[in-house]
This record gives structure tokens, sequence and C-alpha cells, in this order.
């Protein structure tokens, strides 16, 4: 059973890692290393609808369970993936900061903080149902985002645009 979720969970990642991809490839302009951030989160953010929801699922699952549950290499399979995913917003950062979009810093420990922020909007964004205006994931995802991006040095005028 172990092995079976494990699987799905990979496949959950692997998912919400092409959708991601597939969100930058057709970006281009002024501005570009921020527009990819904001594309890759809103990606994620986007995985709160519809049959992504059921993928946003497992991944959560995992992250809110990270403990082995069997001797398996194939139950640990998920996490490499998953670690690969945050290497490419790594990478994002990196290149926003390279183009001056951002301050420089710690881009794989901003990566983790920007995964971190939306998972925790996702989270939160499971209250929607008891206040949608106070409890949306969107709009906390969002905000968190630019809070993050304003932290790290973007100009204001380019982390209102979006």
């Amino acid at each position: 059973m172990e092995v079976l979720l494990a699987h799905m969970q990979w496949r959950a990642i692997a998912s919400l890692h092409r959708r991601i991809k597939e969100a930058l490839s057709p970006l281009t302009g002024p501005a570009l290393e921020l527009s990819q951030l904001r594309a890759a989160a809103a990606t994620y953010l986007a995985t709160t609808e519809g049959e992504a929801a059921h993928e946003l699922s497992l991944i959560s699952q995992m992250l809110a369970s990270p403990k082995v549950l069997i001797a398996d290499p194939i139950a640990s399979e998920p996490a490499p993936l998953l670690v690969a995913l945050l290497l490419d917003v790594e990478e994002l950062i990196t290149a926003a900061q390279d183009a001056g979009a951002l301050d420089q810093g710690p881009a794989r420990a901003r990566a983790v903080q920007l995964w971190a922020a939306l998972q925790g909007a996702v989270s939160l964004g499971m209250l929607e149902q008891f206040d949608s205006a106070l409890f949306s994931s969107q709009s906390i995802g969002e905000g968190l985002l630019e809070n993050l991006l304003l932290s790290w040095g973007a100009a204001q005028s380019h982390s209102e645009q979006g």
C-alpha cells in the first residue's frame, strides 16, 4: 500500500513540475525573471482547483508526514523529485538575481521559503469554505509572493506588475 502511495505522490510531483515548466515556456519580454517566478507560483496555487487538486492532496500528505513508512527504495522516490522541482525554482531566483531584478541572496533558501509560503497558503485555503474572502489560497499566496519578492529586493513597480 505504501509503495502505491509513493508512486502516486511521485506522479503528482512530476505532473506539477511539468505544468510549471509548461507555464514558463511561452514567457518573454521585460522583467522575464520575475514573470517566471510569478508564473511558477501561480501554477502551484492553481493546483487547488480541478483535477490537479487531487495531486496537490498527495503532495501535501507527503509534506505533512515525511516519515519513511517502509524500507523500500520506491517509497523514497518522491522526495528527490520534489527537491528537483525546488532546484528549478532556485534557478529562477538565481536568474532574477543575476538580472538585477532581485538582490543577491541565498537562492536555495529562498526557493524553500517560497515553497513553504505557498504550501501554507494552500493549507489555509482549506478553510475557504468558512470564509472565502479571508482564506482564499490564491489571495494569500499572491500576497506572500509579492512580500517575499519585495523583501528580496524587487522594485515596487515590478512587484505590482502581473
